[in-house]
């Protein structure tokens, strides 16, 4: 339930993350925009008042004696504009400000490289529709950019707080959401355990009176037979009510333990498996074979753990044909211990690769029905992985056999 409620949770704050992101992309963008226009108006402001300061009427454009750009302040920035006069070829006339540009761009630039970043502005000097030359103006965008910077850091620390707020509202609001789901999986939970116990006495009834009229008979071998099929169907019926029991055990356990980890010793638990399977394998006339190496301890719950096992090797028996080859596995590194069960049965194919672990699938219905199967198998293992904080994967290739790879972490999982 925790992890549904925190995986809402991630994709809802994603979600909202990737839509603001966008948005404060677009505000900066719109906001440097306008900064940009105001500077640009402001210098063509100057230029304008500054173009009445040149004298026309001699040979080079030049200022008009006792002119003086230094009162012309910019409401953006200190120190002063600086301006420049450019013949018609690109050459200064004339320059006033502490900044002294030598080059004339024809378009509004931006000069970094220097302690002081100057955007520009040039107005073509045109007296009876002849060009002149040029005014160009540069003017610090230090304001520009304090106002800048201040924006988004204030839109940052926004965000981290807002983000906050969202995660915090996104997780409660996912335990609303997830209720009515979480009230049907209790409900059918609670079935499928109430299921299975009033299941059990019906059927001990039924397997107790199946075995006592078999002893009582003595008639042909036609109403023996019929009572033995009778009995097989019981203990098939016996066996998924058990692992049905099973498995509703298990997902409570996972959801609210109620036992303590033990510290289990994998190498031991491996080696009694392969111990009860090796007979088994061999009436089968297939290769049984274990590597087993090191001694990783895990934190967990021994019965489960051995199911776990036990469930791989009789799923390996099961779809594996005589002569074929099955193999177990036992290694670890210093966060992990791994244990791969391999086979060169049947195999599995890839569109059943993702059903395998559900309730009651089975890839091979004609062969679970001949082994009793219950077809709960793999999801007790998949539910044992879970309980344990372990990870399952699986690779297989159709006539060629499978592999399935148990990933436990050594330290303390559970408490």
């Amino acid at each position: 339930m925790k992890f549904f409620r925190w995986n809402v949770t991630f994709q809802f704050v994603f979600l909202a993350l990737c839509v603001y992101v966008g948005l404060v992309g677009l505000s900066l963008f719109l906001f440097s925009r306008g900064l940009n226009d105001a500077l640009d108006d402001q210098l063509k402001s100057l230029l304008a008042e500054q173009s009445q300061l040149i004298d026309f009427n001699g040979k080079d454009l030049k200022w008009l004696e006792g002119s003086d750009s230094a009162g012309f302040h910019s409401p953006f920035s200190r120190p002063l504009a600086s301006f420049q006069l450019f013949d018609l070829n690109g050459k200064v006339l004339g320059s006033h400000g502490s900044y002294h540009c030598a080059k004339l761009f024809l378009h509004p630039q931006e000069i970094k490289g220097l302690p002081v970043t100057y955007r520009t502005q040039v107005l073509p000097l045109i007296v009876k529709d002849t060009l002149l030359g040029y005014l160009q103006v540069e003017m610090p965008t230090t304001q520009r950019d304090a106002v800048m910077m201040k924006f988004a850091v204030t839109i940052c620390s926004v965000t981290l707080l807002g983000f906050a707020l969202l995660a915090w509202a996104g997780y409660n609001f996912s335990k609303e959401a997830a209720k009515p789901i979480y009230d049907s999986y209790e409900v059918l939970r609670q079935f499928s355990a109430d299921v299975a116990h009033e299941l059990n006495t019906p059927i001990s009834t039924v397997r107790a009176t199946a075995e006592n009229m078999s002893e009582e008979l003595n008639e042909p071998d036609a109403l023996r037979t019929r009572l033995e099929v009778i009995n097989r169907a019981v203990d098939r019926m016996n066996i998924i009510v058990k692992d049905l029991s099973l498995l509703t055990r298990l997902g409570m356990e996972s959801e609210k333990p109620t036992k303590t980890p033990e510290q289990i010793a994998l190498r031991k638990l491996v080696v009694d498996v392969v111990e009860e399977f090796k007979d088994r394998f061999q009436q089968k006339s297939i290769s049984f074979t274990s590597k087993i190496e090191g001694d990783p301890i895990v934190s967990g719950h021994q019965d489960p753990l051995h199911r776990m096992l036990a469930n791989l090797l009789e799923n390996a028996l099961r779809y594996t044909d005589s002569n074929g080859e099955v193999n177990v596995e036992l290694y670890s590194d210093n966060n992990h211990a791994t244990i791969t069960v391999s086979d060169t049965g049947i195999g599995i194919p890839e569109e059943s690769l993702p059903r395998i672990f559900d309730r009651f699938y089975r890839v091979d219905k004609a062969r679970s029905r001949d082994h009793g199967g219950s077809g709960l198998g793999l999801a007790i293992v998949k539910a044992i992985t879970a309980m344990h904080n372990a990870e399952i994967d699986v690779d297989s290739e159709v006539g060629k056999g499978t592999t399935f790879t148990v990933i436990v972490p050594i330290q303390k999982i559970r408490a």
